[in-house]
């Protein structure tokens, strides 16, 4: 019932605005951006809550207004939609955060922006520019992924999935369910085979949700691979100053993504979604404020390029082709990445036909994620085998959050982490011990494979039940 009553919710504000831009699309010439449309659009959009606001006021109850909407044609750049806000746009969600109405506005966009192969989208509050509004960070060091040739990690991010709904204090996806599919679980599937499709070609891929489907529950209740990336880059042994930035876990989720990507220091970050607004075809999307625009928006080009030509070929020769999207910080999974980052659209959640249709369709996310590789590839993603010392401190990492789950687990021995890369062709030991409850210690082991870097597992005597735990993969 809560799925339906989802899909019923989202489409009825799908049909209001597509409803609206077909009766204005008469209006303009094909390929014109129209900025009192454009206005109109928005406006009407703030009459109805954001998902996940249902409880609120809507925006425009609120008192967020639009204050100008304007449209520049530039001869040698993308056109640029300014849209300025008043400062109650802030204030909405009484956490603080902005993101939730910043997506609503351009979702009511969509269906107006379709003949364009690139858009600059340009915030204003109160004719202040959107970034000085927004929480900055130091940009890691990267000077290798600002050019072609880029060397290191790649994260790949799924867009998504369980979070805490600290209002309710029960678990929910982030998106609704359209046709029998939600976009959590589809990013997921794209991700997964972008993530075999690049470790097939040599490169060292961090996803950022948890990559094992059999990993067991996760704390939301459900599967870990369901669940949203903050809990599994948690479980890493990553920092909370990584997982924990956020006024709650669904800023914490988006926050986790682009700062898990500065920690590891990848060339680059992916982040996979699809769309919503009543649009049709692939948009990518790259910040204009992160340090790293000119390389990300190569990157846009390159992938957004790939993934259409694919889908042509191989899919739907009609497939649209919405270009490339950018904004002055309006997105914080490429705002907060220092580093080149980008954000796939494949295909709109809530348009039928042949949007969904297509996301139903194991080949069609297959194609997607091929494009992807293939263009990471000509972007000059290089292959970068972790040394040695680096397999250290990922194992010591990743025992030491292994342990960390269980409060049974009192803390780790100094000094006790040792390593044994002679005794098997096939598997690379690692161990370390710690104190257990009662006054005893464990020792736990890390073994990583010598073929598959990314195949990884920990296992241990458990003193409680006094037999093995079994190798529980962590990669």
């Amino acid at each position: 019932m809560a799925e339906v009553k989802g899909v019923v919710r989202a489409f009825a504000l799908t049909a209001a605005t597509m409803a609206l831009a077909a009766g204005l699309g008469a209006q303009q010439q094909a390929g014109a951006l129209d900025a009192n449309a454009l206005r109109t659009a928005v406006e009407r959009a703030l009459t109805v809550a954001p998902r996940g606001y249902q409880t609120l006021q809507s925006p425009a109850q609120a008192g967020v207004r639009v204050l100008r909407v304007d449209v520049e044609a530039r001869a040698a750049a993308a056109p640029r939609i300014t849209i300025d806000l008043s400062q109650r746009a802030l204030t909405y969600d009484p956490r603080g955060e902005v993101e939730a109405v910043l997506d609503h506005v351009i979702a009511a966009t969509a269906p107006l922006t379709a003949s364009a192969d690139a858009i600059e989208y340009r915030f204003l509050v109160d004719g202040l520019p959107l970034e000085q509004f927004l929480p900055r960070i130091a940009d890691a060091p990267r000077s290798r992924g600002q050019q072609s040739g880029a060397t290191g990690p790649v994260v790949i991010s799924a867009g998504h999935g369980w979070y805490l709904h600290e209002g309710t204090g029960t678990f929910r996806l982030q998106r609704d369910y359209f046709w029998g599919i939600v976009e959590d679980f589809v990013n997921y599937d794209i991700t997964s085979y972008l993530e075999r499709d690049l470790r097939a070609s040599g490169f060292d891929v961090r996803p950022a949700r948890h990559p094992d489907r059999g990993a067991g529950a996760g704390v939301s209740g459900r599967p870990r691979w369901e669940e949203s990336a903050k809990y599994y880059i948690r479980d890493l042994g990553a920092p909370p100053s990584v997982w924990d930035f956020g006024v709650d876990d669904y800023a914490r989720d988006i926050n986790s993504r682009p700062f898990y990507a500065n920690w590891v220091d990848a060339a680059a970050v992916v982040s996979i979604h699809n769309n919503g607004g009543g649009g049709t075809g692939t948009e990518t999307w790259y910040d204009a404020t992160n340090g790293h625009e000119p390389e990300s928006r190569r990157l846009a080009e390159i992938v957004n390029r790939r993934i259409v030509d694919a889908i042509r070929a191989r899919f739907n020769p009609n497939w649209p082709d919405r270009g490339l999207r950018t904004c002055n910080g309006c997105k914080g999974e490429t705002r907060l990445a220092g580093r080149p980052a980008i954000l796939v659209e494949a295909a709109f959640m809530d348009t039928r036909s042949p949007d969904n249709e297509a996301l139903h369709s194991e080949a069609f996310k297959q194609i997607v994620a091929q494009a992807i590789r293939d263009g990471l590839q000509e972007w000059g993603l290089q292959p970068a085998p972790l040394p040695a010392e680096d397999a250290d401190t990922q194992a010591r990492r990743e025992l030491t959050a292994h342990a960390s789950q269980d409060a049974r687990f009192v803390a780790v021995v100094d000094g006790s982490f040792g390593i044994d890369l002679t005794s098997d062709g096939t598997w690379e030991t690692r161990w370390l011990d710690a104190t257990f409850r009662g006054g005893r210690q464990v020792r736990l082991w890390h073994m990583k494979s010598r073929h598959d870097r990314s195949e990884r597992y920990i296992g241990y005597w458990d003193p409680d039940t006094a037999a093995w735990t079994g190798w529980r993969r962590v990669s």
